[in-house]
Formats: C-alpha cells, sequence, structure tokens
C-alpha cells in the first residue's frame, strides 16, 4: 500500500529532527485532514483493531470524555507522510499543590486497546519521537498510561525505546479470545467437544422449528448505520436492560455508538448479522471488518428464545462464513468470555504500560509506590530510599520556594 499523502492545517511543531516533525491537534477539526491516512496505518497495524482507527478515537473524544478531561493528539510526519499518532486524554492531578496532570490513551469499557498507531518499519523510531513530544506538549505530566495492549502491539515490543525516556512498568491487563480461520470450518467444527456439538445440536432442532427463520448478513452499502436502532433493542432485550448496562439505556453511548457506525459505515468496515424468527430479532451483532480481522465488538440476544441459544447459532454461522472468505484470518471477540471456550478459540493476553517521566514527583509519588506494592521495597536499600525520597520532597513542597525548585526541575 502506498503512503497516503496529507496537507495539515497550520498545527504548531512540538518536535522537528531532520524530515520529521510532530504537530500537535486539539480539536476534531485538526484531525480530520489526517483521516484517510490515520485510517490507513490502522489498517496496516498488525493488532488489526478498530479502536486504532480514526473513526474510532474521534468518536470517543467527541463523546466519551468525563466533564473534568481533555485531549490532544500528536501527530507524526515524514514529509507529507504520516507516521505516527498518539492521541492522549488528560486529567487533572496534584502533587502537594503542583499541576502535573495524568495522560492516558483513550478507553473505558466500551472502548480497549488505543495504542500508538506507527508506520511499520520504522516503529522504534517513530514511537521515540512521539514520547519525547509528549514532554514537549505537556512538561510536567505525572504519568502515562496505555490500557490493555495487545501482546503483539509495536508498542510491546518497543517498550526499551520508552525506558530509555522513563520509567516504565506493565502489568496483566486480561485476555481476550481470538478464532483463527484458516483451514476449513469442518475441520473445525470437528475438534469441538462432542458434547457441545450435541446440546447445540439440540438448539438449532428447536429453531427450525419456528416459523419465519432468516439469517441476514449485512456488509459494504447494505451495512448502514440505521440499524443500530434494531441492533440496541434486541441488546437491551435481556440481563443487560435489567441491569441497566444496555446501550439503549445511556444517552451518552447511544451518542458514542451512533457516531462510531456512522464512520465505520462510511468506510465500509461496518457489518451486521440479525437472526430472525416469528417476525422479530431475536439475536443480533454489530462487528467490524479491518483487514483480514473481523471483530465482534457486541452480541445481544431476546431472552425468551434462549432455549434456542440464538447467541451460539449466531457465532457459528459467522464462524462458517469467515471460514469460507479467503480475505478473514480471524475472528476477534476482543474479551475472555466462559462461552469462548466452548468454540475452541485462542487466548490472546494484555498489558497495561505505565509510564513515569524521569523526575523526582513522578519517581516519588508514582512509579515507586506502585513498585513497592509489587514487593519491590523488600529488596535492600530500596524502603529507606524511596522514605528518605518522599519525606525530602514533602519538606521542600511545603513552601514556595521549595515548590518553584521543584518546578524547575520539571
Amino acid at each position: 500500500m502506498s503512503p497516503t499523502l496529507v496537507e495539515p492545517k497550520h498545527l504548531p511543531v512540538l518536535l522537528e529532527t531532520g524530515p520529521f516533525r510532530v504537530v500537535q491537534a486539539k480539536s476534531i477539526d485538526d484531525l480530520s485532514p489526517f483521516a484517510e491516512a490515520w485510517n490507513d496505518l490502522a489498517l496496516q497495524m498488525p493488532q488489526r483493531l478498530p479502536m486504532l482507527s480514526h473513526a474510532w478515537v474521534t468518536s470517543f473524544l467527541e463523546h466519551q470524555l468525563q466533564p473534568n478531561e481533555s485531549w490532544f493528539a500528536l501527530l507524526a510526519l515524514q514529509e507529507e507522510v504520516l507516521v505516527g499518532v498518539l492521541p492522549l486524554v488528560m486529567s487533572p492531578h496534584r502533587v502537594s499543590g503542583i499541576h502535573c496532570p495524568r495522560l492516558r490513551t483513550p478507553g473505558n469499557e466500551h472502548t480497549r486497546s488505543v495504542d500508538l498507531v506507527v508506520a511499520l518499519g520504522s516503529e522504534a523510531f517513530v514511537t521515540r519521537l512521539l514520547l519525547s513530544a509528549v514532554l514537549r506538549a505537556q512538561p510536567e505530566y505525572f504519568s502515562l498510561e496505555l490500557s490493555a495492549i495487545p501482546e503483539m502491539s509495536p508498542t510491546v515490543l518497543t517498550l526499551g525505546v520508552a525506558a530509555e525516556q522513563a520509567f516504565v512498568r506493565t502489568l496483566p491487563s486480561g485476555r481476550g479470545s481470538v478464532l483463527k480461520t484458516t483451514g476449513s470450518f469442518e475441520g473445525f467444527h470437528d475438534r469441538l467437544s462432542q458434547n457441545f456439538k450435541k446440546n447445540h445440536q439440540k438448539s438449532r432442532k428447536k429453531l427450525a422449528r419456528l416459523s419465519g427463520v432468516q439469517l441476514r448478513f449485512l456488509t459494504g452499502s447494505q451495512a448502514t448505520p440505521e440499524e443500530l436502532e434494531r441492533f440496541l433493542k434486541v441488546e437491551g432485550s435481556g440481563w443487560k436492560g435489567r441491569a441497566g448496562t444496555a446501550i439503549e439505556q445511556s444517552p451518552k453511548l447511544v451518542s458514542f455508538y451512533t457516531a462510531v457506525v456512522q464512520r465505520l459505515s462510511r468506510l465500509g468496515w461496518l457489518e451486521w448479522t440479525f437472526l430472525e424468527a416469528e417476525g422479530r430479532t431475536i439475536s443480533g451483532q454489530l462487528a467490524v471488518r479491518m483487514g483480514g480481522a473481523l471483530t465482534i465488538l457486541k452480541i445481544g440476544y431476546d431472552e425468551s428464545y434462549r432455549s434456542c441459544s440464538p447467541g451460539n447459532l449466531l457465532f457459528e454461522e459467522t464462524a462458517r462464513r469467515a471460514f469460507a472468505s479467503p480475505d478473514i484470518v480471524e475472528i476477534n471477540c476482543l474479551t475472555d468470555m466462559a462461552w469462548h471456550d466452548k468454540w475452541g478459540m485462542e487466548k490472546m493476553e494484555y498489558l497495561d504500560i505505565q509510564i513515569y517521566p524521569r523526575r523526582p514527583l513522578s519517581l516519588f509519588f508514582g512509579y515507586l509506590p506502585k513498585q513497592a506494592r509489587l514487593g519491590v521495597s523488600r529488596l535492600p536499600g530500596i524502603r529507606p530510599l524511596y522514605r528518605a525520597g518522599r519525606m525530602f520532597l514533602k519538606e521542600v513542597l511545603r513552601n514556595e520556594q521549595g515548590g518553584e525548585a521543584i518546578r524547575r526541575v520539571h
């Protein structure tokens, strides 16, 4: 794929070295000229996740920030080619009266694994460039956190670059489930447990006794944003509706998903799957086709048809279709649920990455306390050093002159 050229508006340059420069964007309009190039970069990333795209990140920034949060994005350019993106959310934080904001990549329970997006072949250099630009954009930042980053991410593989500029911690952050769709569907199906297949066959027979059974795959121009309302109704018809966690019960979430599906539909990445019976939609699935991956974002079903296992039937047909498509290499379910194991899915590890700049405040009030909880404080000399350092900083920060001295350290 040839690089997509960009013609950015006049944005402040934070860092420049040779043909490379990093500019800062602070509005959705600032990001618009980079949309196509950003999405193209996301398509090339090994994670194959829609959350890496301009389409997803801008929807999050528009609709999912907390009241006290703001954001900015760093964009690395090699002349007229976009080679890296790092979107960051900023929340206020103070240590002994000193302003030192916390930074994080966009994320919550509806948005996982937002990461640096970098041109393949230049991962280490571009990562170093973007992390250096963070200090230029927010020289007093306390910490930077990237949440639920897949283990194959270029960011994970280039953590040594981050460690050159900061103290870095990595922590397990759960697992996801992935079904590799190489080989044949029949071979995959044969490997499933006999008990599961027997129960699943019973569910299929119950479904066959219903009238008007129909499965609808909507892709390309047929996958319109208007289907969101249909999906939200079936997603909110069961336990999520009773628990108050259904998307349709939150205007903020409805606005977010509306924006996401509109942008994904324009890109041709959006896919809907609906299982119908007796004149009703009894199961629905929201998915994204991005490169060689089909990422399942949400599944919902009508619990009055639970004896037919509509969710499992929907997934079976999704897998059958994926195995038949030479362009799809995996189905990514993002999370790790008990029903995934029945389908023999592989597990993918996620990591939380915490980056603390090499400054006294971040070291003694951020990095070292977190490390101490992991038992590092038991090492000879670490505990007294940590205590002495904190006491010294607190004493210095008690008076205004000391505060100014610490600010100069920043």
